[in-house]
């Protein structure tokens, strides 16, 4: 009696074993489709000529190419300012290193997405 029951419990292990590999390996066919899909907006977003920034909670997370151009700041001037700092820093006499103009902030729309 024991001995069936433990090969019942090998079995049903084995068994789950064998779903939980075939769920990883479609996970893992997914996860490179997604990969290429971001590597694909990537380079869509890098190439237009439309400035855009992904914020969360009010502090710059990416910029695109052109973004950073029609303002005329750094990459990483960005990355370490929030959007209420960049507002005051267009309010003061302080202007970034490589600012263009502070009337180019402005033209910032935010466009709200939740993601």
């Amino acid at each position: 009696m024991q001995d069936e029951q433990l090969r019942r419990l090998l079995q049903q292990y084995i068994f789950n074993l064998e779903d939980a590999q075939e769920k990883a390996e479609e996970l893992s066919v997914a996860n490179e489709g997604l990969q290429r899909t971001a590597e694909f907006f990537k380079a869509v977003l890098n190439c237009t000529p439309h400035g855009i920034c992904l914020v969360k909670k009010h502090t710059f997370q990416w910029c695109s190419p052109a973004f950073t151009d029609i303002l005329g700041w750094q990459q990483q001037d960005l990355h370490s300012l929030s959007i209420l700092e960049m507002k005051e820093e267009r309010m003061s006499e302080d202007t970034p290193p490589g600012c263009k103009s502070h009337r180019n902030v402005s033209l910032i729309r935010m466009l709200p997405i939740r993601i």
